[in-house]
């Protein structure tokens, strides 16, 4: 699967667990990120382009997963 194609399924996985959770910062299972191909180093690597991109924020606290918070456009589906 190319790198793209990558992007445009993190991008979905984000929006729809963000849906789900009513908008709040979330993170993706990793089980859930390994049954759709996707390594962790990919999807942090996409998360950091989200983020340069002022699309996502994230949220890092010591000894915890990554939280990311969506910007833009989801905010007016609250």
């Amino acid at each position: 699967m190319g790198c793209n194609n990558k992007r445009a399924l993190v991008v979905t996985l984000l929006l729809y667990y963000s849906s789900t959770n009513k908008h709040k910062p979330i993170s993706i299972p990793t089980d859930k990120l390994s049954e759709c191909g996707i390594s962790r180093q990919t999807y942090y690597h996409v998360i950091d382009s989200l983020e340069k991109e002022q699309l996502v924020q994230t949220i890092k606290e010591p000894g915890r997963k990554m939280k990311v918070k969506l910007l833009g456009a989801t905010e007016e589906f609250k």
